[in-house]
């Protein structure tokens, strides 16, 4: 079994390189919501444009999808009632992508081509910033899953995940989105709640580090997508069974009050760049730039959302069932339960509410990949519990 997982495991990675080399590998990445999101780096460090990302040497070499979407913000996008152009997306994205923007942008020098943040090696580096956060958000949701089940049953969990659902899809073929990162935020904030735990169960002192990572990773998450603070619940939520453990829960919050105010300090700092960015091109600290766009707040599309087959979750990535099976092993999911029901359930909520609930492409709704590490739980237990009944 464990000569199988790993032989699995890696298969499914070779599956995602071959895909890419025969597929993804001439799939421009700067269109749609990527170019939205990667747009703060070249207009901070090759263009100066942050507020008027339009603006654009017409001696640069830049591709057509590009240019067609300078176009669109040109002609329809958000305007300040100063006259700038405001870009949609938060800055969160951009930081992800800066390192890999960095290394194209010395690469394109030293190779020749054009240094204007849309040649190929930008290209390229985008894509392996999507596979590099992959095998990060793999690293946390297999130490989280280790927890449950064996070394075998967790790798083959992944390597399902892999192949079975939509995360395929946003790791080698529409790479610069934000699905992938946010899979590997959220399995980082699970992994460092459940080490925080751990050290309050034990009686021993909680590593500032953990709290430090814990503010890192929450607040850049809702820097990313503001809606995904629904997910952050994971921390209060987790242990609690009965009013016993409520309680203990409040004290325990109240004592460590120097660690969670340290924790939301660090997330506050990675949203001063985009409070900066609001303030300086709108004259508020905070913005609405999604204008236009809004939340019904119904159940109206919710199964549509999950089953329809206008790129419903479960119709596209079936696997995904199993999962919600999984919810069923209560007595294996001691300290999960009622966390994730009620996460899923707001979640699902807040995610379908969305004008736009079907999200367009990427077979399945997209946004569920952010729980991919949460989920990833109650699969693999119904994976043990297949593979023994199996082998039994």
């Amino acid at each position: 079994m464990r000569l199988f997982s790993r032989i699995f495991f890696i298969a499914a990675l070779i599956i995602g390189f071959v895909y890419t080399f025969f597929y993804g590998r001439e799939k421009y990445t700067f269109y749609g919501d990527a170019v939205g999101y990667y747009s703060y780096l070249p207009s901070l460090f090759i263009y100066d444009n942050l507020g008027k990302v339009d603006s654009i040497p017409t001696n640069m070499q830049i591709p057509p999808d590009v240019e067609w979407a300078m176009k669109y913000q040109r002609e329809a996008g958000l305007k300040s009632e100063s006259g700038h152009i405001i870009n949609q997306y938060t800055c969160g994205m951009a930081i992800l992508e800066w390192p890999f923007f960095m290394m194209a942008h010395a690469s394109a020098k030293m190779l020749g081509q054009p240094v204007n943040a849309y040649s190929w090696p930008y290209d390229y580096a985008i894509k392996l910033s999507s596979f590099v956060y992959l095998l990060l958000g793999f690293f946390f949701t297999y130490r989280i899953l280790r927890r449950k089940v064996s070394s075998p049953i967790a790798l083959i969990t992944l390597a399902l995940l892999l192949l079975g659902s939509n995360l395929f899809w946003f790791s080698f073929e529409q790479a610069g989105m934000s699905h992938i990162p946010l899979f590997f935020l959220y399995a980082a904030f699970i992994w460092f709640t459940l080490k925080i735990h751990d050290a309050w169960k034990q009686g021993s002192n909680i590593s500032w580090l953990h709290f430090i990572a814990l503010g890192l990773s929450s607040g850049m998450m809702v820097l990313i997508r503001p809606s995904d603070i629904v997910l952050l619940l994971i921390f209060p939520l987790y242990g609690l069974m009965n009013r016993q453990t409520l309680q203990q829960k409040w004290k325990w919050i109240q004592q460590s009050w120097k660690g969670v105010l340290l924790a939301a300090f660090c997330a506050f700092v990675l949203w001063i760049p985009q409070l900066w960015y609001w303030k300086t091109f709108t004259g508020h600290w905070f913005f609405d730039s999604y204008k236009g766009q809004s939340f019904e707040w119904s159940f109206k599309h919710y199964l549509d959302g999950l089953f329809g087959g206008g790129n419903g979750w479960l119709m596209y990535s079936p696997l995904m069932i199993l999962s919600l099976l999984g919810l069923l092993f209560r007595e294996k999911l001691k300290n999960w339960i009622p966390g994730i029901p009620i996460i899923f359930v707001l979640y699902t909520f807040i995610i379908y509410s969305w004008w736009c609930y079907f999200y367009i492409n990427g077979f399945g709704s997209r946004p569920m990949i952010h729980m991919y590490a949460l989920l990833a739980i109650p699969l693999s237990l119904v994976i043990e519990w297949l593979l023994l009944k199996e082998t039994g």
